[in-house]
């Protein structure tokens, strides 16, 4: 018997998780199985083919809401073309297994909960010709399709990465959990569902940590539901890590007013971007907090952020939800605010997902939830948000992702927001306002473009410092030669000449360019450029400053190219 894993991603550089664990935890000895991985901006003829040519008896599919569509497409076409089993797991298709038999009946086997031994024993069966009568595993026939809680010894399950060819994750994301379940209880969230929280032994988490190290892999993404809920078992991990780690990334979800200041002080002192971190904050209204069975503490969170944003070395990355109960309009602006003056380095604003299986759902009568029937089952109204209220939501979120969390706008964002608005929600409105009025919302935004928009709004304002702060965010964040745009045009740059002229002292290389000591005036050249701006855009002082930027990035999260003022 053969057997094919399929995992459909959402991005190019993203890896499935699920299908390796199955690999190395589910076959049967003597059962031929292979992975197959591809993502969601694929062709689907193409992915059916390459699945047909397989020729396979079983496809397994690991199944969520930003790729069930997907899956259902490509597994529809795969029943047609072949005589083989089609078995779907995963979150999305758990907890409303009978919906999707009733739907689509070339589905065959739909795997609830935790799949390493539930897969095993569906496929000895199938492969032995053996009647299959498992908990959690359904088929079009079940009288019962409801989901036994059921958990696995995560100590037994063996590292999902062992015995896999690691040059196919060269320059992909690689997902990896030390510990199964939450210890929380959020309304919106599966993990209410699964509220056994178990550790993967501290020694195998170091093991397979260093295995990542080893395979030189540039982002391991821990899918942990609360890193830090035991802190000082996250504590020996951050050490394990600053120890061994070069060029790995890493990233953490963490419960913010669980830090304490010992992790603090071991994040501040990693390199430059080794950890991220992100945070959920998700709102500060404490009726909505309590409604949807969180454990927070609103000013705890915001205390700690700070410390952590303090030496600007670790990635802070904070969320909020907009469409939660009792969450007006006005209640979400204080939300943004809190989490907007905090100044993360990204902020992210999400809009509430009606998922099978939670509490949420069941309490979508008493909430008037609105909702899109297909995934990704995202809000369209409620009590205290209307359809318009969220679609005003949809596009200040596309202006902080483009703006704020760019970081490409740090210093005009930084001098302009509460400057020409009271608040930062209120700012980003007045932008919204700006670009539905010019109809830009209509049309294709490169990055160019988004400064050209921005001076274009806050010129009316103050146009100077608007052009002199666009320029030298421009100059740090995207290259330091300055394009043919009204925005920049007003800033003077020494031509070669000049520029030859100051790289002739020896002072001056000595001083600003020593790391290139056995470059060329010619070679250097290549590497910085001056400007002349009409303000200091970094004091904000009305006087000429010179600025030398460097082809070179700084050792900080936020900051880009490096630069000099000189005078």
């Amino acid at each position: 018997m053969k057997v094919t894993l399929v995992g459909i991603n959402s991005a190019y550089s993203h890896t499935n998780l699920a299908v390796y664990y199955l690999l190395n935890n589910s076959i049967p000895k003597g059962v031929d199985t292979g992975v197959k991985q591809y993502n969601i901006n694929m062709l689907e003829e193409n992915v059916i083919e390459d699945l047909f040519y397989e020729k396979s008896d079983v496809y397994i599919f690991s199944s969520y809401i930003w790729n069930i569509e997907y899956v259902l497409k490509v597994a529809s076409s795969l029943k047609k073309t072949t005589n083989a089993k089609i078995v779907l797991g995963g979150s999305e298709v758990s907890f409303n297994a009978k919906n999707y038999f009733d739907k689509y009946d070339f589905i065959d086997y739909i795997l609830a909960g935790e799949g390493e031994e539930i897969t095993y024993d569906l496929l000895n069966g199938i492969n032995n010709n053996k009647k299959i009568s498992i908990e959690n595993l359904f088929d079009k026939n079940s009288k019962d399709y409801t989901y036994i809680k059921k958990h696995i010894d995560f100590n037994k399950v063996i590292f999902p990465y062992k015995n896999v060819n690691m040059e196919d994750f060269q320059n992909k994301i690689i997902y990896y959990e030390s510990q199964r379940g939450c210890p929380y209880n959020c309304s919106y969230c599966l993990s209410e569902l699964d509220k056994s929280l178990r550790f993967r032994d501290l020694n195998k988490v170091k093991e397979e940590i260093m295995f990542f190290i080893d395979n030189n892999i540039p982002l391991v993404k821990f899918i942990d539901r609360t890193f830090n809920a035991d802190n000082k078992r996250a504590k020996e991990i951050i050490r394990f890590i600053l120890r061994n780690s070069k060029h790995t990334k890493f990233h953490f979800e963490v419960c913010a007013n669980l830090l304490d200041d010992e992790i603090i002080e071991l994040l501040g002192s990693a390199p430059n971007d080794m950890f991220q971190l992100e945070i959920g904050l998700q709102s500060i209204n404490e009726h909505t907090i309590k409604e949807i069975n969180r454990t927070t503490d609103t000013e705890k969170i915001g205390i700690n952020v700070l410390k952590l944003l303090k030496n600007d070395n670790v990635h802070i990355h904070l969320d909020l939800i907009s469409g939660l109960p009792y969450e007006d309009l006005n209640s979400f602006k204080e939300s943004f605010n809190f989490a907007y003056n905090l100044k993360p380095h990204m902020l992210q604003l999400g809009f509430l997902k009606i998922l099978h299986g939670t509490m949420m759902e069941k309490k979508k009568k008493d909430y008037d939830l609105k909702y899109n029937d297909f995934t990704p089952y995202e809000i369209l109204s409620n009590k205290w948000l209307s359809y318009e209220d969220i679609s005003n939501l949809k596009n200040i979120e596309f202006l902080v992702d483009r703006y704020f969390n760019s970081n490409n706008f740090y210093n005009t964002l930084e001098f302009f927001v509460n400057r020409i608005a009271g608040t930062p929600f209120e700012f980003y409105e007045m932008l919204k306002d700006y670009f539905i009025k010019n109809e830009l919302f209509k049309r294709s935004i490169s990055k160019d473009d988004l400064y050209e928009i921005l001076y274009d709004f806050l010129k009316a304002y103050d146009e100077k410092n608007a052009y002199n702060l666009l320029s030298f965010d421009y100059l740090s964040y995207v290259k330091i030669r300055k394009p043919k745009k009204e925005f920049i045009e007003k800033i003077e740059v020494l031509n070669k000449e000049e520029v030859f002229e100051m790289l002739k002292t020896e002072d001056f290389r000595e001083l600003y360019l020593n790391e290139y000591n056995e470059l060329s005036n010619k070679e250097l050249y290549k590497k910085i450029s001056l400007y002349k701006f009409t303000i200091n855009p970094i004091t904000k002082e009305k006087k000429e400053t010179l600025i030398l930027f460097k082809n070179k990035k700084q050792d900080k999260v936020r900051l880009g190219h490096e630069y000099f003022c000189l005078n």
